[in-house]
């Protein structure tokens, strides 16, 4: 694991949001699981934080095809929303952060890149193949759980992230 072995997690069965109220659990409808990773510069990223804002979580690796189609459309996608209360959280399986490097060819995205090298995060979220992504609303629930390659452009995709982002709106 080249660069990885000091990669400290933190799982928990906390919802991301203080407010949601169901079980806690990576299915829709239930409250999103919390998580502590680090993101590619040893910084952890907490998705609480994210709290009050959509969340499209993004499972993926390098080795991954599929995966190789996709991340561009999720880049793109990130700009076209950007200053709206939606993030885009990327979650890479890989274990060598060269592999990561190479990967994005020194353009990586604006959105952060989290480390899972040990799948926990992945086993947590019930992630059994790359890509999957999760939907979570402003409120923490999982609305969404799509398993496979998607293009995040299409005017329905991004619509359904803009209304999610205009309901559940926080308490001023």
């Amino acid at each position: 694991m080249a660069g990885l072995a000091g990669i400290t997690e933190k799982l928990v069965r906390e919802p991301m949001h203080p407010r949601c109220l169901t079980k806690v659990s990576a299915t829709p409808q239930s409250c999103a699981p919390n998580f502590v990773l680090q993101d590619l510069k040893g910084r952890s990223v907490d998705l609480s934080k994210y709290a009050n804002k959509v969340v499209v979580l993004h499972f993926w690796a390098t080795w991954c095809e599929p995966c190789r189609d996709e991340i561009p459309t999720l880049i793109e996608l990130e700009k076209q929303l950007r200053g709206k209360p939606i993030a885009i959280i990327s979650v890479s399986l890989d274990n060598d952060l060269k592999q990561i490097d190479r990967f994005f060819q020194g353009a990586k995205p604006a959105f952060p890149i989290l480390l899972d090298p040990k799948q926990k995060l992945s086993t947590l979220y019930g992630t059994f193949k790359v890509p999957e992504t999760f939907i979570i609303d402003r409120g923490g629930r999982i609305r969404d759980k799509i398993i496979g390659s998607r293009y995040w452009l299409d005017g329905v995709t991004v619509n359904y992230l803009k209304l999610l982002a205009n309901l559940n709106k926080p308490d001023k």
